[in-house]
């Protein structure tokens, strides 16, 4: 029986993708963080996500299929390509009985996997903004300018309340500046507003604001 160790997730950085690098064991306790760590990696992957898993012992074949869910919760956002890399026998033959009727592209190495994706259409436009009540107009603005651009006017409206919401709630509830983020992919129009405050999103039902009554966007 192998020995089990501690999952281990060490992002690397390329022109071409960004790697997730995965080492340890893969059990039903190392599930979670092993979706959930690929998942946020997806979230400022420029072009791609590779998961190298040559390092990754599978305590149950079964638990594979983190790879194929992977695969469709990145394709439907941020829409980007998603990659397995292994030449391991005993990998590449989990892999086959779990992903049936759910494919995830596997190759051997990484170079091969940037040279086999395909390819999306993508713009992305960044705007950062003070920490201040006019932020919010500003923010609608950029938003308006941006689908003009890109020819989404379809969403304006929607798009114009999501981002007024999020950069409000930074504001409202952290001391830093808001950064507002617009993306286009295929398809697939994102809006998300990043902060740096340190601490958690706050929790209405326990209570943990002050400012409750004026809810949670």
């Amino acid at each position: 029986m192998a020995l089990q160790r501690s999952l281990q997730v060490a992002p690397r950085y390329r022109a071409e993708s960004t790697v997730a690098t995965l080492t340890g064991t893969l059990t039903p306790a190392t599930y979670p963080k092993l979706r959930d760590s690929v998942l946020k990696m997806a979230t400022d992957a420029p072009e791609s996500v590779i998961a190298d898993i040559q390092g990754l012992e599978i305590g149950d074949d079964a638990l594979l299929s983190v790879f194929p869910a992977i695969a469709s919760r990145i394709s439907e956002w941020p829409s980007i390509p998603f990659a397995v890399v292994t030449d391991r026998v005993d990998h590449l033959a989990g892999l086959a009985a779990q992903t049936a009727g759910r494919p995830v592209a596997v190759h051997a190495d990484v170079p091969a996997a940037e040279q086999a994706r395909d390819r999306p259409s993508r713009r992305r436009a960044v705007q950062l903004l003070a920490a201040s009540p006019r932020s919010s107009a500003l923010a609608r603005a950029f938003v308006e300018r941006t689908c003009l651009q890109w020819d989404v006017t379809a969403h304006v409206e929607n798009a114009l309340l999501i981002a007024t919401e999020l950069v409000e709630n930074a504001i409202r509830h952290t001391t830093s500046h808001p950064r507002l983020l617009l993306e286009l992919r295929r398809s697939v129009f994102t809006i998300a507003v990043a902060d740096d405050d340190p601490r958690p999103p706050c929790c209405w039902s326990n209570r943990c604001c002050t400012d409750a009554a004026s809810g949670s966007g």
